[in-house]
């Protein structure tokens, strides 16, 4: 029997079974073990309300229309990136920041699991829009 890893670093390590699979099923192939970072990052992935672009926020000014970008960053931080004139722009700026950031953490995911940094960025590439 080999020995399960509950912590790393002394953290806690939660279940997590949206990352890997649909959110509906604990199984060895939908369920892995993450920090609360990794939980933290992943949720302006998985609750978004519909109509709206990830990372994006209307925001009515005095004179205009802009629209504001951040990014969770996992540390229960979103990171302000600023603001735009189109939602488009301001997403297209939280997707580069959010792949960034996923890059950064890839040796700490690795460790944990060797699906999760595929999978996030999968997940990453599935909330970007594009215009045609």
């Amino acid at each position: 029997m080999t020995e399960q890893r509950w912590y790393v670093d002394e953290e806690v390590l939660q279940l997590d079974k949206d990352i890997l699979g649909d959110g509906t099923l604990y199984s060895p192939a939908t369920c892995c073990f993450v920090t609360s970072k990794v939980n933290n990052f992943v949720k302006d992935l998985l609750n978004k309300p519909y109509g709206m672009l990830c990372g994006t926020t209307k925001v009515e000014m005095k004179t205009c229309t802009r629209y504001r970008s951040r990014v969770n960053n996992g540390n229960g931080n979103n990171i302000h990136l600023g603001y735009y004139d189109t939602a488009l722009e301001a997403h297209h700026k939280w997707y580069e920041h959010k792949v960034n950031l996923l890059s950064e953490m890839r040796k700490g995911l690795d460790q944990l699991d060797s699906r999760l940094y595929r999978k996030i960025l999968e997940n990453i590439r599935g909330r970007v829009y594009v215009s045609i």
